[in-house]
């Protein structure tokens, strides 16, 4: 255990700062989740799909913090405009780094 004396100084430390800093919600883990696991994020608005593409060099706190914030997405697009039937359904394909599979989401 005393060897882990850092890291779980760190995770306390995380834990603390980040409830602590208001009221968590599923938006915090799912956003997490999605910029840990992809390069590309569809993010589901009234007005829209607003979607997000790491930068060339962004780690995963930097992407998931632009779209936790929802800051500049790199593209906007009404709800329904891919199939074009109005019903916001949308659909797309992402590659997961460093996989060599597609997942669709």
């Amino acid at each position: 255990m005393s060897r882990h004396i850092d890291e779980l100084g760190r995770a306390g430390r995380d834990l603390y700062q980040y409830f602590s800093a208001g009221r968590t919600t599923l938006w915090n883990p799912a956003v997490w989740h999605a910029a840990a696991r992809t390069d590309e994020v569809a993010v589901s608005r009234r007005h829209g799909l607003v979607r997000y593409r790491r930068g060339a060099g962004e780690d995963t706190a930097a992407f998931a913090r632009r779209i936790r914030t929802l800051r500049t997405p790199d593209a906007e697009e009404p709800h329904g405009a891919e199939s074009g039937d109005g019903a916001g359904s949308p659909r797309w394909s992402g590659r997961r780094p460093g996989s060599g599979c597609c997942s669709r989401w």
